[in-house]
């Protein structure tokens, strides 16, 4: 056979296999008792994790336990969780689209208010160019905090993503009042 670009067919032959058996004498594994390993000291059929305490642990493949995949938080869970942390100060729909990365923060109030048949505080604030007006969302109630709370958790539940935890609802719930505050 000729080679197509010049050289010598018989010189790259020979240097394949030389690299081929340098190589050989890495990838064969042998069997000890964490896994398997090859000469290089490489881990096959293992992988590396660290735990919460920053310990590294090997999982073989043949390890039995189960492997807990997160799965990214919603959306909808990103804005109701923003709404929730605005406490008694509100959030408007440019907040939400600001902060949450979301198009039209609108849709999340009237869907809440839709769903727990609970009712949003709309203030109307003026643009801060003059022309026009935007509202204000507030969440009036602790009720209606706890309300959304139980739905996040529903849905976080259901969905298999990581919902709130007891540390955020009791600072959430701390921003609201326990009884409705005459404006």
């Amino acid at each position: 056979m000729k080679p197509l670009f010049g050289g010598k067919l018989n010189n790259q032959t020979s240097l394949n296999q030389q690299n081929f058996q340098n190589a050989s004498q890495y990838s064969t594994p042998q069997k000890y008792a964490g896994g398997w390993q090859n000469a290089a000291g490489r881990l096959h059929n293992a992988k590396k994790t660290r735990t919460k305490a920053g310990i590294i642990e090997q999982v073989t493949a043949n390890d039995a336990t189960a492997i807990h995949n997160l799965k990214p938080v919603p959306k909808k869970h990103r804005a109701r969780r923003y709404m929730l942390y605005s406490g008694v100060n509100g959030f408007t729909e440019n907040e939400i689209l600001r902060y949450c990365r979301l198009s039209s923060g609108r849709n999340y109030a009237s869907e809440i208010e839709r769903q727990l048949n609970i009712t949003l505080e709309r203030i109307d604030e003026p643009n801060t160019d003059g022309i026009g007006s935007h509202f204000r969302y507030r969440i009036n109630t602790r009720e209606s905090a706890l309300k959304i709370i139980d739905l996040m958790k529903y849905h976080a539940f259901v969905g298999g993503y990581p919902g709130l935890s007891k540390e955020e609802v009791i600072d959430i719930l701390d921003l609201y009042p326990d009884a409705p505050q005459a404006t």
